[in-house]
Formats: structure tokens, sequence, C-alpha cells
């Protein structure tokens, strides 16, 4: 049985917008972590069906 940490993609929204939020789970983590800015990589797997999310686009990510 393979249990995943759930992580929850989103884009801010802009001024008085709410962020559009996208749940899905990790696949990979790196536990080596950037001393420059305190961050890990993770790889998850997240449904885009309207491809609302563009390759190459930023998002930021809550990991649980």
């Amino acid at each position: 049985m393979h249990h995943y940490l759930r992580v929850e993609i989103y884009q801010p929204g802009l001024e008085g917008e709410a962020a559009r939020r996208y749940p899905g789970k990790a696949t990979t983590i790196d536990n080596t972590i950037d001393s420059t800015t305190s961050t890990f990589k993770v790889q998850a797997e997240v449904p885009n069906p309207n491809a609302t999310i563009l390759p190459g686009e930023y998002v930021k990510a809550d990991v649980k």
C-alpha cells in the first residue's frame, strides 16, 4: 500500500480575487534543503483537466 503526501497547488489571485487551488499528491520529495532559500523540491501529480495551469508556470504549494 502506497501512502502519498497530499499537495495543494495554487495561484494567488489578483487583489480581491480568490486563489485558484488544485489538489493532488506528492510523488517525489528531494530531502536536500537549499540553504540559500530554505526550500526543497517536491514533484506532484495534480489533475489539470481544463488546462488552466500552463507548462512552466510558477505556483505555490501546500504539502500536508
